[in-house]
């Protein structure tokens, strides 16, 4: 009898052991696609499950003390969480069915909570006087990217003042800060491509579209002038998933806009990667997405390179 307690004890520490372990495994896979609370969701049920296996461990206090330190109630309402700027979380029902993005995009890191409150496109839509037509279209599809300073929402913070930018230069922009990668990752490109539809629609004087992203580790930083940059690399997307007819032209484009970096500072792009995603650069020929920096970056060095950014794309449209 003692030994077959030997065993059971054994074979249950072992039982906790490896459904803990999958509860993590599970919520590292589903953390860049579910968010933060479902992920916590998920480990907290494995937990949960392995449990009740546990001689004296069921009876200890674990979930309790979870609960204690901070409520499943809390983590699982975003409006619990701290605002950065005005913005609205794109609401489920308004998201387009998945197929009508690029199917299993890659992930670059795992995206933080971003709850923000307003809508920059019925702001936008609804504006009374439009005296200015907009050229140039900024924003972001994965707006939870931040870089190595922490600071949340850091690529949105470098696509404002890229947008700042191109308007001191001369060249009509406008910034959409609408969150697309929040509640469901795998929607992020959908949830953009609703937003710029809307707004090429609100303004037919759009002409270029800038996606501004930041990269994960990469050799991203160049001295310039005893400072940090961070250097920038062009993604075109082709027709290898989805119908792309003209992909050839944002290619060229993007090609153009490198030289134009590189003429007036060398080294500081990593090139232009075509990849096989369209990343809804099927809206026009002169569509592009830009990482600006990588996890190695500072927001500041970003900020940096996004003036150097619309300066290269001055040149080129003007």
């Amino acid at each position: 009898m003692e030994m077959w307690r030997k065993r059971s004890s054994a074979l249950t520490v072992l039982l906790v052991f490896f459904m803990t372990l999958l509860g993590y495994f599970c919520g590292y896979l589903l953390l860049p696609q579910a968010g933060l609370a479902r992920t916590l969701k998920l480990d907290r049920l494995w937990l949960a499950t392995a449990l009740p296996f546990s001689g004296t461990l069921a009876d200890a206090p674990i979930l309790s003390s979870l609960e204690a330190a901070v409520p499943l109630k809390e983590l699982l309402n975003p409006s619990a969480l701290p605002a950065t700027t005005t913005l609205e979380l794109p609401a489920a029902a308004d998201n387009p069915a998945a197929g009508t993005a690029d199917p299993l995009l890659p992930l670059k890191g795992d995206p933080r909570l971003i709850v923000m409150e307003g809508d920059s496109i019925a702001a936008y839509a609804q504006a009374e006087t439009k005296a200015t037509e907009p050229r140039i279209l900024v924003y972001c599809t994965h707006s939870s990217e931040e870089y190595s300073d922490g600071a949340r929402g850091g690529v949105h913070t470098v696509a404002q003042k890229l947008t700042e930018n191109l308007n001191a230069l001369g060249l009509p922009a406008i910034y959409c800060d609408t969150i697309h990668d929040y509640p469901d990752w795998n929607l992020s490109y959908a949830n953009s491509l609703k937003s710029i539809q809307t707004l090429a629609e609100a303004y037919p004087s759009l002409e270029m579209f800038i996606d501004v992203h930041r990269d994960s580790a990469a050799n991203s930083t160049l001295m310039v002038n005893g400072s940090n940059m961070a250097r920038m690399m062009l993604v075109v997307g082709s027709d290898q998933r989805l119908p792309h007819p003209n992909w050839q032209q944002n290619r060229a484009f993007s090609e153009r806009v490198k030289q134009a970096l590189e003429a007036q500072t060398p080294g500081i792009t990593r090139g232009v990667s075509v990849q096989p995603g369209r990343y809804n650069q099927q809206i026009s020929p002169e569509a592009i997405l830009v990482e600006i920096g990588s996890t190695n970056n500072s927001t500041a060095e970003a900020i940096a390179s996004a003036g150097l950014l619309a300066e290269a794309i001055a040149k080129v449209l003007k």
